[in-house]
């Protein structure tokens, strides 16, 4: 069984597409898994039954991640897989035209975003083509759920905010797919950590912020890290200038992809990992991969308020919520002093991949 795993923008070494469904389909036997993305450097599958294909380049103008469909397609008529999972809306025309031409190939679309929505709420294009790129995507999602075998929704929350065809639709959330590990972080120092896809509508400029407060207090125990790719140049340039202005300020990437198993290994290091998430009608009803991954690992957050996220994070006192549009940080720091950790409870969420991995599993056997 050959599956090709396809997406625009992410490393082929993705979190989800590699560390979560690449290696659990790689379980299954006679399996053969392409997973095809960006490039990034020393990207190589432990498992000898998965290859990569970095056959992307990163760019992220529109016209650019539609071409792509050109690439993927002849990528799909070289390997002829029987099953194909996309991970992005930009190559839904290759799936379809290669399922009219192969109809016995299983297709599968991974929703991981609401894309007409981001394309009004998130504001990463002129104002004149966001409702336009809303409307196409929309319009586009609506033909694949016709013709594709199945889709995966990364949210619950899709379910109410898109029509979705629930008879063929899986919930597979962005569970915690790695090793369990023991933290190790500096006596006597309270570290900050904001780590993943370092853009604004995850908060990049008010940690920044939060930094220039914090900074100001002038107390050496509090030091500052954001590892992860940024996209933004006056983030970019805000990042620079955080570095060379502070002593105890580190970046890693920002121009470039950072491996997941680096990320972690920062994670597990940190005092507090800071989500800094501002409100925004496409984020607030998700479940952050990064609020999974500090469950699983019993990292402590710092976390803008939402009602969901504290629901999640409450029964096992996981995080502290800050507003971070705010320059008041003093409230913050003495709430860390009397921070006394994580807690056991009846009510806590089980953050692991391992259910997802088998609702995963049991639709692929299926189909």
């Amino acid at each position: 069984m050959k599956v090709v795993l396809g997406s625009v923008l992410k490393p082929v070494n993705d979190s989800r597409v590699y560390k979560k469904i690449g290696k659990s389909l790689a379980k299954l036997a006679s399996s053969e898994i392409l997973i095809v993305g960006t490039d990034i450097k020393d990207a190589t599958p432990e498992e000898g039954n998965i290859k990569f294909y970095p056959i992307f380049k990163e760019k992220k103008k529109v016209v650019h991640r539609l071409v792509a469909n050109n690439h993927f397609f002849r990528f799909l008529k070289k390997h002829q897989p029987d099953i194909i999972i996309i991970h992005t809306i930009e190559l839904i025309p290759s799936i379809i035209l290669f399922k009219y031409l192969h109809p016995e190939v299983k297709i599968i679309y991974d929703i991981l975003e609401n894309y007409p929505l981001n394309f009004t709420e998130q504001r990463y294009h002129k104002k004149y083509l966001s409702p336009i790129l809303s409307f196409a995507a929309q319009r586009i999602e609506n033909l694949c759920f016709k013709y594709v075998d199945h889709l995966f929704v990364a949210e619950k929350t899709y379910f109410e905010e898109k029509k979705l065809p629930i008879n063929k639709a899986t919930i597979l959330e962005n569970k915690y797919g790695g090793e369990i590990e023991l933290r190790s972080f500096q006596p006597g120092k309270i570290h900050f950590l904001m780590c993943g896809s370092i853009t604004k509508i995850f908060g990049a400029h008010h940690f920044l912020d939060f930094i220039d407060a914090v900074k100001k207090l002038k107390i050496e125990k509090y030091t500052f890290s954001i590892i992860g790719k940024a996209y933004e140049k006056d983030i970019i340039e805000r990042i620079r200038i955080a570095e060379l202005k502070y002593q105890n300020v580190s970046a890693i990437g920002i121009e470039e992809f950072v491996s997941h198993d680096l990320i972690v290994e920062k994670m597990l290091e940190a005092n507090f990992v800071c989500l800094p998430y501002p409100y925004n009608k496409s984020t607030k009803g998700c479940i952050p991969t990064k609020m999974y991954e500090c469950l699983a690992l019993k990292i402590p957050m710092i976390i803008n308020p939402n009602p969901l996220w504290e629901n999640i994070t409450n029964p096992q006192n996981a995080a502290l919520y800050h507003d971070f549009t705010s320059n008041n940080v003093t409230d913050l720091l003495k709430k860390l002093d009397s921070y006394v950790g994580y807690k056991n409870s009846p009510d806590q969420i089980d953050p692991l991949w391992k259910s997802e991995e088998e609702k995963l599993l049991k639709v692929i056997q299926t189909l």
